[in-house]
């Protein structure tokens, strides 16, 4: 096995442990390689001592006596390092380090993958461009060619494309979204740095109407870009009349860990805890894929547990604006997605009590990326809230119905 196929199955076993593993026996726990990982989990010292002893298979009781500490004092900072980890059990917390320490010293050449990522490529067409300061740019494509502008704020993982049935059903109701790139996606310029993102997305959402003359407007929101719709309706109460959440994800709350697969809790929670393991998992995944499966293979290992979303892949249509979101998603690395996720994984619960705007969710009911029911729980608790369950649609919603999407942003429109 050569250093590439080392680092491809470091990755996807971090991502899909039960389909791939790795034995910790051949890792080499060094104390440079324990404390890069630990720094990477954001471990404190004294808890980077107690991972030096899990990590090399002794128990609780094994690391008291070698570490002179109490058994309790041990389990505390055990507990600690599941919470900053994400995961249930120390075992799992040993794999991913596993995972880990493969990457970071196998980790692949950037020169070795130049032919391999010359076509990966995030579309223009429909694009302009708009100047902000510090010589900033926010890219901004415009869909349908109605006269109702409507704003609208892509996913976390899909960007701003649409199958061509959307975009007819955008102008027959006499509809136009205008859909802006996140700092760091696609074309847009990333925020001066991780303490500025959520504030940039915030500026450059309302510079943008500015620019084009839209006092006021519905805001659509897809997927992961829900937390920045409610910052903006927050901010601005005056500049929107309603909002449209499709396959929207409400406030990654601690109660909701538990019903999250563990690729989706573990990053999560490095989200939070440890933001340089979520940009290295990224790199190294950007970088997989690109040399082996491209984006379909990340797209259809994405979906694996839904058999609705792998459906669509097998559309050449609805694949390829699949694809043109992940090449969207990754233009500018790994550190946009530490970014977002930083933001989107924030308890932003507060802000669904803004009762001032009228708010309508649409979730697919074979969503694989977050129970419909999970979602309905926490919104439905809302006086200002409607919410819909959306038969035979999963995570792909806006792409699968995308007529009733439409009309759904019309009855917005035109009951304001």
């Amino acid at each position: 096995m050569d250093n590439s196929d080392r680092a491809y199955l470091a990755f996807i076993g971090f991502l899909s442990p039960e389909k791939a593993s790795i034995s910790i026996s051949a890792v080499d726990w060094n104390d440079k390689l324990v404390t890069r990982i630990s720094e990477a989990f954001g471990l404190t010292l004294r808890e980077r001592e107690v991972f030096s002893h899990f990590v090399i298979g002794r128990s609780q009781e094994q690391v008291a006596r070698a570490s002179n500490r109490s058994v309790e004092t041990v389990r505390s900072q055990a507990k600690s390092i599941l919470r900053k980890t994400g995961c249930l059990k120390m075992s799992e917390v040993i794999q991913i380090a596993a995972g880990l320490a493969y990457i970071t010293t196998d980790e692949p050449q950037t020169d070795d993958l130049e032919i391999a990522t010359l076509d990966w490529e995030t579309p223009t067409a429909g694009m302009s461009t708009l100047n902000r300061p510090n010589g900033r740019q926010l890219a901004v494509y415009t869909r349908g060619d109605g006269n109702t502008r409507v704003l609208f704020l892509h996913g976390f993982l899909q960007g701003p494309f649409f199958t061509q049935a959307f975009i007819d059903a955008l102008s027959a109701n006499d509809l136009c979204l205008i859909c802006p790139s996140r700092p760091g996606f696609g074309y847009t310029s990333a925020s001066i740095n991780r303490n500025q993102y959520e504030e940039t997305v915030l500026e450059d959402s309302i510079a943008l109407l500015d620019h084009i003359d839209l006092r006021t407007t519905i805001l659509v929101s897809h997927q992961l870009s829900s937390n920045h719709a409610f910052r903006l309706i927050q901010k601005y109460p005056d500049r929107f009349d309603a909002m449209l959440m499709v396959s929207a994800g409400p406030p990654i709350v601690d109660e909701y860990w538990r019903y999250m697969d563990r690729m989706t809790r573990v990053g999560a929670a490095a989200a939070r805890h440890a933001p340089s393991v979520l940009k290295m998992i990224n790199e190294i995944g950007i970088q997989t894929h690109r040399r082996k499966g491209g984006p379909l293979g990340f797209l259809r290992s994405r979906y694996r547990d839904s058999k609705l979303d792998l459906s669509t892949l097998n559309e050449p249509e609805l694949a390829n604006v699949q694809v043109q979101g992940v090449y969207h998603y990754i233009e500018q690395g790994a550190e946009t997605i530490v970014r977002e996720a930083a933001s989107a994984m924030r308890d932003w619960s507060a802000l669904l009590d803004v009762d001032h705007t009228r708010v309508k969710w649409m979730h697919g009911a074979q969503c694989s990326a977050l129970s419909a029911s999970i979602v309905r729980e926490l919104i439905e608790r809302r006086s200002n809230a409607e919410f819909e369950v959306i038969s035979n649609a999963g995570t792909t919603l806006i792409h699968q119905r995308p007529e009733l999407i439409a009309s759904a942003i019309r009855e917005l429109c035109a009951n304001q």
